[in-house]
């Protein structure tokens, strides 16, 4: 009897572990004593956008867990984990929940080509400079997510050009974009910009176009081209018509996406909302 009690006795501990919902999640689990408190003031105090009307943490007790109660969970605790405080945290995950009721805007993607399946339920828009550094490692990045990762299937990506004066050369690269795309190897130009970023000179362009498959002189034509411009000059309306203040700067389904562009909070997002479709 004795020896049956004390057996009791350690398990409660575990029992006691296993009961707290929060802590099978496997961001959640390794979390050091601090960073457990600025995750658990959060889960304690903010509520899901869909699914659940209760707090995340009282959300992650029901049965079945929403997935999207666990998905917001994982991403409380990734951050906390990453050492960011209870206030930044707090202030991206009002972000994201800004990010699914932003009034939609438009977006002339008529002629734009998408990176991943044109039928994907969830469309991202990216307004991008062509000599921003970090928009060509994100779009590097969102690219390879729809066409062959954790995107795939789900979203597609258009990219629409905006001209950062104090970038030098940014006329010219979005001039190039859209000189490509009108011949139909914008994503084959794109990626190659990106790819060779330190290695840009607009006398250059002609040259990588020819090794995307293009016409080298007809390229070069088409980036001096009126019509080219035109479209040019529209794209930066249009990106102010829809209070661009940075890039990349970014819409998912037309609504502003206002939360941290990092590629993998961004693919966190999306698979959120694909899981949200009807």
């Amino acid at each position: 009897m004795r020896l049956m009690i004390s057996i009791w006795i350690l398990m409660i501990p575990a029992i006691a572990i296993a009961s707290e919902p929060w802590d099978q999640i496997e961001t959640c689990s390794d979390l050091g004593e601090t960073e457990q408190e600025v995750a658990l003031s959060i889960l304690k105090s903010r509520r899901p956008y869909d699914c659940c009307d209760e707090t995340i943490l009282e959300c992650l007790s029901k049965k079945p867990v929403c997935p999207l109660v666990l998905r917001l969970a994982r991403d409380i605790c990734r951050r906390a984990g990453e050492g960011e405080t209870k206030d930044y945290i707090d202030e991206e995950y009002s972000k994201r929940v800004a990010s699914t009721t932003a009034h939609r805007v438009d977006i002339d993607i008529s002629e734009a080509t998408p990176a991943g399946d044109p039928e994907a339920k969830i469309e991202i828009v990216a307004y991008i400079c062509a000599r921003c550094p970090y928009c060509a490692l994100f779009s590097r990045d969102i690219y390879k997510s729809v066409t062959s990762g954790r995107l795939k299937g789900k979203a597609k990506y258009y990219i629409r050009p905006y001209v950062l004066q104090q970038h030098r050369g940014s006329t010219a690269g979005a001039l190039a974009m859209l000189a490509a795309e009108h011949m139909g190897k914008f994503w084959d130009m794109f990626l190659h910009m990106c790819e060779n970023y330190d290695d840009f000179d607009r006398d250059k362009l002609p040259d990588w176009a020819a090794l995307q498959g293009m016409n080298a002189d007809r390229f070069r034509e088409f980036m001096e081209d009126d019509d080219i411009i035109d479209k040019l000059i529209e794209s930066q309306k249009e990106a102010i018509r829809n209070e661009l203040d940075k890039t990349p700067y970014i819409f998912v389904n037309r609504r502003h996406y206002s939360a941290a562009s990092r590629p993998e909070f961004l693919e966190d997002f999306v698979e959120g909302e694909y899981e949200r479709l009807p």
